[in-house]
Parts: structure tokens; sequence; C-alpha cells
């Protein structure tokens, strides 16, 4: 496998790390909107709120958004163009009082 690639996958997934594991809706959304984020009112919540969190932690060490093939854009581009996708693993749903 090519040493710049995994040298690429390793930095991005060093950055990821300071995700954190547990979200909040109401936390997720009001920390968008305080930030300006332009995609705080949306339904899909949780894929922008992933997404939101990729430009703030990826944004030193790739460019954002991406570049633009045609009609495609990418999210992101660090030699390689990327997609920033969230989809539930699991999901155990409890409600908090």
């Amino acid at each position: 496998m090519d040493m710049k690639f995994i040298k690429n996958a390793e930095q991005i997934a060093e950055k990821l790390k300071q995700i954190p594991k547990f979200w909040d809706g109401k936390k997720a959304t009001l920390e968008m909107k305080e930030s300006g984020y332009r995609q705080w009112r949306q339904m899909e919540w949780i894929g922008f709120y992933f997404q939101y969190l990729c430009e703030k932690h990826l944004s030193e060490i790739m460019e954002i958004p991406g570049t633009r093939y045609g009609n495609v854009s990418f999210d992101g581009f660090r030699d390689f163009p990327c997609f920033y996708q969230f989809y539930f693993v699991y999901c155990n749903i409890k409600t908090i009082k």
C-alpha cells in the first residue's frame, strides 16, 4: 500500500480521536448554532454534527471544503477526496429526565 496514503490516514485518525464518543442532540445543535454553523437547523442533526466536528478538527490538515469534480463536490481533500458520512452502528435510546 502507498506509504503516503497510510501516513495521511494515520494523521486523520489521530485528529478524529478528538471527537467525543457520546453526543447529546440538544447540546450538539446549540454548539453548532453558537459557532455559526450554517446547517444547525437541519432535522438530520447527527449527520451535520459529524460534518461540523470533522470540519472543526480536520481543517488544520485538510482542505475544507474539498475539491470538485464535475457535479460532485467533496467535503474535504488531502491527497484524496473525502466525504464525511455518519451512520448509526448501535443506538440504544433512553429518555433522560
